[in-house]
């Protein structure tokens, strides 16, 4: 059975048509996916790209925190001799209280006693003076170049109304 030309035409046209919507779904399924997939790895890019800035920024601020950490335990580590410098300690400790008007009563000293890679000393002190002036010369041996860490004060009024006497246990520390 023979069918005719237009038929057959017809067929091949239809047949065509059919390839052409098959393939151009397919294309556009594929260009679909594609195009997720740009998307999701658009997406990938940016939140790695976000979190790589995150990254730095924390390098950043790590950076910091360990070049003041740095300047600290150096600026620590200068106002810890290498030996027990008790002498310029107490010298400078007199000429504080000469500077302050404060009156020392009694400077006693525990042994030393090894912490870890630091020997520290334990200083008992006993001033008279005004509340003021001992408070100024406290402050003043905190801030000295020698390390001097406060325990305990112990403040007593004296019969006048500015005089008090301070007790005071403190360390310092040698390597």
């Amino acid at each position: 059975m023979r069918l005719p030309t237009r038929y057959l035409d017809i067929i091949s046209a239809l047949v065509l048509i059919c390839l052409a919507a098959w393939g151009g779904t397919f294309i556009f399924k594929y260009n679909l996916a594609e195009t997720a997939k740009v998307r999701l790895e658009e997406q990938l890019f940016h939140q790695q790209k976000k979190d790589l800035d995150l990254a730095q920024n924390n390098i950043a601020t790590l950076k910091q925190l360990l070049a003041d950490y740095r300047s600290f335990l150096t600026d620590l580590n200068q106002r810890i001799p290498g030996t027990t410098q008790i002498g310029p300690f107490l010298s400078t400790l007199h000429g504080m209280i000469d500077q302050h008007r404060v009156t020392l009563v009694r400077v006693l000293h525990d042994p030393p006693q090894a912490t870890g890679r630091y020997h520290r000393i334990m200083l008992h002190l006993e001033f008279q003076g005004e509340f003021k002036r001992i408070y100024a010369l406290i402050h003043s041996l905190e801030t000295a170049n020698r390390l001097f860490i406060i325990d305990t004060i112990q403040l007593t009024r004296q019969d006048s109304s500015t005089g008090c006497t301070a007790q005071i246990s403190a360390n310092i520390y040698y390597e």
